[in-house]
């Protein structure tokens, strides 16, 4: 148990750095050179970034946003409306799209000419690709590897690596490649359509090595091409006739909302809001010990189902455990107390047992009796 120094009407559970802001979905119009950006839970305008002129947009996972514009990348905070850095290239040809890595921050561009350059932690002076190859599409995954596609392939660079390598198609293999994300579990593809007229589609592929398998293909309804998109959990956002169209995912058909919008878009990208820390710390999360959150947003009768939650882990114990889980923020492992004074050291991640420490009671000078700690690695 954590010491709770909070008054007994007030809950341990909540650290929080500040009201949490909405997730902003940003889009770049053709019309007017305009970068509109939109409260996704509420579908309303909040802000207008004028004569921007981005070509590609895109966001990492803090929130900030990337727009290409020429020869530059313009760096925008989460909400933002003046730019708080600009990078320059050493491409030669205009710069098209982007994509952020997540874990390491880096910050990958591509160029009208095909070529691909990568800004270390989206700082300083971009490192160029030397490939012949002509790449317009780019994404990373939740590991770092950069995959890149041009008409025909899909090549990657895995995390520290240098060069690209070739990837292998295992199943249907898409006759042109178009835009590419990440979808936190597969890698969706457009499958750039031969007119305007067509229906667009998106292919998911697993990644297994060197090898993309694939898995299925989402046709959406009334997109526009080229298809710009964007992937948040169950959702995807993509340029249509009447604005940004809103689909499910992977479901696809008709879109379920549509981000009014009569300034042609071309491109989109979705900033997610900063994740408050939090923590219980305290038995039922607070002292009344209700167990009751009212700022609970997420657990829903809609989203507690048994395909989408679910036991995540499991570790065995030596003993009885009669406790409440506590969880503090950056703390990657948690000591569990047996009945019979046995700690386990866990690791949070994955539940793996890290060490086990035995307490036995031994004499110590003046009678009593003292702990004496045995470590089982």
């Amino acid at each position: 148990m954590l010491p709770n120094s909070a008054s007994s009407s007030s809950r341990s559970a909540a650290i929080r750095s500040g009201a949490r802001s909405p997730d902003l979905l940003y889009v770049s119009n053709r019309k007017d050179g305009s970068v509109d950006f939109y409260v996704l839970a509420t579908e309303k305008l909040q802000g207008r970034l004028s004569n921007v002129r981005a070509s590609g947009l895109c966001a990492n996972g803090n929130g900030a946003v990337f727009m290409t514009n020429g020869h530059e990348v313009l760096e925008y905070a989460h909400g933002g409306t003046r730019a708080v850095a600009v990078l320059r290239d050493l491409l030669g040809a205009p710069l098209q799209g982007c994509a952020a890595d997540a874990s390491s921050g880096d910050l990958a561009v591509t160029s009208s000419a095909g070529r691909i350059a990568i800004f270390a932690n989206a700082k300083g002076s971009a490192r160029a690709l030397n490939d012949p190859g002509r790449y317009s599409a780019i994404a990373y995954d939740d590991s770092g590897n950069l995959f890149v596609a041009g008409a025909h392939a899909v090549k990657e660079l895995s995390q520290g690596a240098t060069a690209l390598r070739a990837v292998v198609w295992s199943g249907p293999r898409r006759a042109r490649v178009g835009a590419m994300q990440w979808d936190g579990r597969y890698l969706a593809i457009e499958n750039a359509p031969s007119t305007k007229t067509a229906v667009a589609t998106v292919s998911r592929y697993a990644v297994n090595g060197t090898h993309l398998t694939f898995v299925d293909s989402i046709a959406l309804a009334s997109s526009a091409a080229p298809l710009r998109f964007a992937v948040l959990g169950e959702q995807l956002f993509a340029p249509a006739t009447a604005g940004v169209a809103q689909y499910g995912y992977p479901q696809g058909g008709r879109a379920t909302t549509v981000f009014a919008d009569a300034l042609e878009p071309q491109d989109v990208a979705v900033s997610r809001a900063s994740q408050p820390k939090f923590a219980l710390t305290t038995y039922h999360d607070d002292n009344y010990r209700t167990g009751w959150d009212n700022d609970e947003s997420a657990l829903t009768e809609k989203t507690v189902n048994s395909t989408s939650f679910g036991l995540l882990a499991s570790v065995s114990l030596d003993d009885q455990v009669d406790a409440q889980p506590l969880v503090v923020p950056d703390v990657t492992s948690s000591v569990v107390a047996g009945q019979h004074a046995t700690q386990n050291a866990v690791r949070s991640a994955d539940s793996r047992l890290l060490e086990r420490l035995e307490r036995k009671r031994q004499p110590c000078a003046g009678g009593g009796k003292r702990q004496s700690p045995r470590r089982e690695l």
